[in-house]
């Protein structure tokens, strides 16, 4: 018969506190060392052993007990982890507790190791208006609001109406990455043209899921627009007598807003588009827009006639013609 003599290990055996640090691991993933925390502990005994980790105070995983038995050539304790994605959040603090029986020691805090610097909170925002042509045509228009930056994901999107939340709110498309590195998406809001046309207000309000600060861009139709100045400039006899391709070239400034359509007529009858070029709309004073727009065709087809150069502009039904004589 032999006798076994069984010893449990108390926290009276544990005469200095071990050290417990926990630290971002340091790999050569920087995606891997973002999201992965270490637990270290040395100048523990040895015996069994339990970690877990905490966020804010709260318990996150479930202890991870090991026989520990330390050696000449293995001192510490290490145990990682790989940090949920719910809990990557701007504010979050990190420890880990280890156990032994009777007693636990918890570490130093990580501190908020999730800082999004101020510059990613910001994205540039635009705010488009609806086409001319679709304020004419249609009982319903789009509004769209793009936003340009990091992340593009982090951040929402909320229409108003004269200051009130538009219910429903617009429809939302998957961000889209550029190759300058930032993404950009957009939210299309449908509103009536009779809204539109009564100058309602609407607003695009951007604000990241991490900051309380609201980037807001407005629109609404124009109160005040200036009607355009149309003048023809028409080729000279030598050109007409000695270029194979002379141009009529109509004059457009002084607008406001800069939606505009421009086409060429011919003793009223419409040319085709690709007769004539138009240029873009650029700023032309601080009070309006300007544009030219080219009309090129074969001396061989200049014929006595009319030619006209007619303006669509802003709401307006009537065409804004200018006219010069052929031949």
């Amino acid at each position: 018969m032999s006798c076994v003599k069984v010893y449990f290990c108390s926290s009276d055996d544990i005469k200095t506190d071990p050290v417990v640090v926990i630290r971002r691991r340091f790999v050569k993933s920087v995606q891997t060392a973002s999201a992965v925390l270490e637990c270290v502990v040395s100048g523990l005994p040895s015996g069994e052993v339990c970690i877990n980790f905490q966020a804010n105070t709260a318990d996150i995983t479930a202890l991870s007990c090991v026989d520990w038995a330390p050696s000449e050539n293995i001192w510490s304790l290490t145990k990682h982890l790989t940090i949920p994605k719910a809990q990557q959040m701007n504010g979050n603090t990190f420890t880990c507790k280890v156990h032994r029986p009777f007693k636990s020691w918890t570490s130093n805090s990580t501190g908020n190791i999730f800082v999004i610097a101020p510059s990613s909170q910001r994205a540039e925002v635009y705010l488009v208006g609806p086409s001319l042509s679709s304020v004419r045509s249609e009982t319903s228009v789009s509004l769209t609001c793009l936003v340009v930056g990091q992340s593009v994901k982090l951040f929402s999107i909320q229409w108003k109406e004269n200051g009130i939340v538009h219910n429903p709110n617009g429809h939302e498309q998957e961000p889209r990455d550029h190759n300058n590195g930032t993404q950009s998406k957009e939210s299309i809001l449908k509103v009536s043209v009779r809204d539109w046309n009564a100058y309602a207000v609407f607003a695009c309000e951007v604000k990241h899921l991490c900051s309380n600060y609201a980037q807001q861009k407005r629109i609404s139709k124009t109160r005040d627009p200036k009607q355009p100045t149309v003048r023809i400039l028409r080729p000279s006899d030598s050109d007409l007598s000695g270029l194979k391709n002379p141009s009529l070239l109509c004059l457009i400034t002084g607008f406001f807003p800069s939606d505009i359509s421009v086409q060429w007529q011919l003793n009223g009858t419409q040319l085709d588009a690709s007769q004539f070029t138009n240029s873009p709309v650029a700023a032309h004073t601080s009070e309006g827009f300007a544009m030219h727009s080219a009309l090129m065709l074969p001396a061989s087809e200049w014929k006595d006639g009319t030619f006209s150069c007619v303006c669509a502009w802003y709401l307006v039904s009537a065409h804004l013609p200018s006219t010069s004589p052929g031949g």
